[in-house]
């Protein structure tokens, strides 16, 4: 039986009205958003070397601490590393990392199907390559100029695809801290799967000079202009690192302080940090000195807290607490 002309029409009104609905439906559907698990941690690899700790005090460099170390890491999404200058104890931890991913829940972003990404560094620059020069040893004796010996001293570990990266050495350190890479790293991270090109993050991380306030002022001076030049304005932005300024509620009271010193630097660039209603971080749980900053309308922090994994000072896995942090990341244009 063929339909009448009116049935065809109330047929096509409903299609019209239908397609209609599912264009509304798509207009006020909610923004692509990710949850996103972030944590900063020193975790004291210091000697390049396996067979011993790099002094007395140090925690056990062996491979079942940084075995346990990547396990505790599997569910985050974005994993600043500080003190990894052990290549060996460094591959340990992200091999953890693996193969524990699995009981996350977390699907791959990459297409070979591996969980994460690791970016280390800074790299050696090539004049410190082979035996430093007697020019290179009297500059260390006398100044405050880097004599690095040992290098991928900041690690950064990420699910999410890594498509543009860079570091920067420190112009200044003193003491031990001069004989490796004092720097930051920079990756730009990309949501993975069909994201727009532009639906990204800016990673940086760092780690600043131990004890001498003012060279970290010309680590911090140099670590704002890196940022500036390296950071695209209308993406979002995370800043993690061990800054060795004290960022505790008492300290914060003195305006002319460290930790307000550093705000005048990063706060002009948008950043907030996340944790101002946290503890301690060093291994008296005393000073905060472990930072999470964040920028960008696009990045919504649901917590903040501290992580000690065991008892400080000595039964947790490192000589740091960590700093952990779940953010809401939306897509852009939303």
């Amino acid at each position: 039986m063929r339909a009448s002309v009116g049935s065809r029409s109330r047929k096509a009104g409903r299609v019209l009205r239908l397609a209609l609905l599912g264009l509304v439906a798509c207009a006020l559907a909610p923004a692509r958003a990710d949850d996103l698990d972030v944590i900063q941690y020193n975790v004291q690899f210091v000697a390049p070397w396996d067979f011993s700790r790099a002094s007395p005090k140090h925690y056990p460099n062996t491979e079942d601490r940084a075995a346990e170390i990547g396990r505790t890491l599997a569910c985050y999404d974005i994993v600043a590393l500080n003190e990894t200058i052990n290549d060996r104890r460094r591959r340990q931890i992200l091999a953890a990392m693996e193969a524990a991913a699995a009981a996350c829940g977390k699907p791959s972003r990459f297409a070979g199907g591996h969980s994460f990404q690791l970016l280390a560094g800074p790299g050696l620059p090539p004049e410190a390559r082979g035996w430093p020069s007697f020019a290179a040893l009297a500059a260390f004796a006398t100044s405050d100029v880097p004599m690095a010996v040992t290098d991928d001293e900041i690690a950064l570990v990420t699910r999410l695809p890594i498509v543009a990266s860079d570091s920067h050495i420190y112009g200044r350190a003193r003491g031990t801290d001069a004989l490796t890479t004092k720097g930051v790293l920079h990756a730009r991270l990309q949501r993975g799967g069909k994201a727009a090109p532009d639906d990204a993050i800016e990673v940086f991380v760092t780690h600043l000079q131990a004890n001498h306030a003012e060279i970290r002022r010309s680590q911090i001076a140099e670590l704002a202009s890196f940022i500036e030049d390296r950071a695209e304005p209308g993406l979002p932005a995370l800043l993690l690192g061990d800054f060795n300024v004290d960022g505790s509620a008492q300290a914060r009271e003195d305006p002319e302080g460290e930790y307000q010193a550093l705000m005048r630097r990063l706060a002009p660039l948008g950043f907030v940090d996340l944790g101002l209603d946290l503890g301690g971080t060093d291994s008296w749980e005393r000073r905060r000195i472990d930072y999470i900053f964040l920028r960008g309308a696009a990045l919504e922090a649901r917590d903040a807290r501290v992580e000690t994994f065991g008892e400080l000072p000595y039964d947790a896995l490192s000589d740091h607490a960590a700093v952990a942090a779940k953010l809401r990341w939306r897509a852009p244009g939303r």
